[in-house]
């Protein structure tokens, strides 16, 4: 059986690139995965998408029954409507710890970090994945993205390094102004 990955409601970059790359780790490490989506995607994140080759993630809109790692987020309000009748096995999040709970243990990645990108190239590392070029690309444009090319005041060490990391990978040699293209 399949995981459903998926991010907040109004997904950002952070969110759909999250769905995509922990997906594709997932599926390399045997837990079988599918990126979703939980709304339109912004004309930045599709710019992202367009560069590095990827389709949007489905539209998928009811979890009932199904098993869902949520991306970016902890809070009810932002999770599927009917996230209560669906088994969380999973939260990667860098925001505050929200109010989702679930009736079995889970996998919980949480980190005081600008970006769940850079959480989820932690957890590349952790279980020794290579980041393929493409899905490199789209974590990069997610870090830029959610840090404000390192001008947030949440973004933090971890960030940068992430970002230079995956800049290397995805053979981007000047990740500022592929930011300042992308906003």
């Amino acid at each position: 059986m399949s995981m459903y990955v998926v991010g907040h409601k109004i997904p950002d970059s952070d969110s759909i690139c999250g769905a995509i790359a922990l997906a594709y780790l997932k599926n390399q490490i045997d837990e079988p995965a599918i990126p979703t989506r939980l709304g339109e995607v912004s004309p930045e994140t599709q710019f992202i998408l367009d560069k590095f080759g990827f389709e949007a993630p489905e539209l998928k809109l009811s979890y009932a029954g199904e098993d869902v790692y949520i991306v970016d987020h902890t809070e009810k309000t932002q999770a599927p409507d009917d996230i209560d009748q669906a088994r969380v096995v999973g939260v990667v999040d860098h925001h505050k710890l929200g109010d989702l709970t679930s009736s079995t243990p889970l996998e919980c990645w949480i980190r005081p970090v600008g970006c769940s990108n850079t959480i989820i190239k932690m957890m590349y590392d952790f279980y020794n994945v290579e980041i393929p070029k493409d899905i490199a690309g789209i974590m990069l444009c997610a870090i830029l993205s959610d840090t404000v090319i390192f001008k947030s005041p949440t973004c933090t060490t971890a960030d940068i390094k992430c970002v230079e990391a995956l800049a290397k990978i995805a053979g981007i040699e000047d990740f500022k102004e592929l930011g300042m293209d992308m906003f």
